[in-house]
């Protein structure tokens, strides 16, 4: 149970962003209301997939902004050692 906690919040934040920002998205544009449900169902996927995405990769660089995930602790199955990760506290140094 210790690992699950975080791995949720990390796998439903990106859905709440995804079809938040697909829902702001759909305000201003207007379609066939029987393209509607599916254009908004399509764009919400994308954008959720895009978003944790980006996260993902971006925190590799910037270990802070895990938190955009909504849990800066790593599930343990994100780890090799199947033990959960401590927040990180800086960036990896990768040399010149």
């Amino acid at each position: 149970m210790n690992t699950l906690f975080p791995s949720l919040i990390r796998t439903y934040v990106p859905i709440v962003v995804g079809a938040l920002v697909a829902w702001l998205v759909s305000l201003g544009v207007v379609v066939d209301e029987t393209l509607q449900a599916g254009l908004i169902a399509v764009l919400t996927g994308l954008l959720i997939a895009v978003y944790y995405t980006l996260v993902r990769l971006l925190e590799r660089k910037w270990p802070a902004l895990s938190v955009l995930l909504g849990s800066s602790t790593l599930p343990a199955t994100y780890t090799s050692t199947g033990q959960p990760a401590p927040p990180p506290l800086a960036a990896p140094d990768t040399g010149p």
